[in-house]
């Protein structure tokens, strides 16, 4: 799950995509709340195996979406986005431990 602030208006989500883009990216928004999808307009850059794209979003607090990144029809990438202006926790957890960082 990838966490924004809805204090920003310009995101900037890194991820490993599914394979390679080599032309135009889709980057689609399904709000869970209201049920519609959004086609938002992005940029995007591929280095070292990482896909950055960047987009603008207005968004309000506890909202919810899935993200579907998509080239030619294929995807390239599945997610789903909440909306906190809360600093997320960073944790690991392995057999019978959990640390709290």
């Amino acid at each position: 799950m990838i966490v924004l602030n809805p204090t920003n208006t310009t995101h900037t989500i890194n991820f490993i995509p599914r394979f390679i883009p080599s032309d135009d990216l889709i980057l689609q928004l399904y709000n869970e709340t209201l049920q519609t999808t959004e086609t938002i307009t992005n940029t995007y850059s591929y280095l070292d195996g990482i896909t950055a794209i960047t987009f603008d979003l207005d968004c309000t607090e506890n909202q919810k979406f899935q993200i579907k990144i998509t080239e030619n029809n294929e995807i390239v990438y599945r997610d789903k986005l909440f909306i906190t202006s809360k600093t997320p926790q960073d944790f690991k957890a392995t057999k019978d431990h959990y640390y709290y960082e």
